[in-house]
């Protein structure tokens, strides 16, 4: 926690770059790696802070509402994210990482923006 806010400050270009970063083709075969021997300048801490304490499971609902709303996708593909959506979120809360409460600011903040 300590790491990801010294590293973020709440800075959506440094989650961006978290998220990139975790979104590369190794990302789960280097944290494996670096788990076993954290090096001193390794993102693995702030990495896995972000999934813990950031905004992964916001990140996750965004991604799938844009692939709900992608005029490209089929009615089926669209079902999909729109049910993929409910399980995040319900996941979170369930797994006590988000409460009702933070959903529904998280919507509300979404939408005055």
């Amino acid at each position: 926690m300590k790491r990801y806010k010294s590293a973020c400050h709440g800075d959506i270009v440094e989650e961006q770059r978290l998220q990139s970063c975790m979104a590369d083709v190794n990302t789960a075969q280097i944290l494996i790696d670096e788990f076993h021997m954290v090096k001193k300048d390794s993102v693995v801490p702030a990495m896995l802070a972000w999934l813990y304490f950031g905004q992964s499971y916001e990140t996750m609902v965004i991604q799938l509402e844009n692939e709900m709303h992608n005029p490209t996708n089929n009615f089926i593909e669209k079902k999909i994210a729109a049910i993929t959506i409910k399980l995040v979120i319900n996941s979170s809360v369930r797994n006590k990482m988000r409460t009702k409460v933070d959903w529904e600011n998280f919507y509300r903040q979404k939408k005055s923006i």
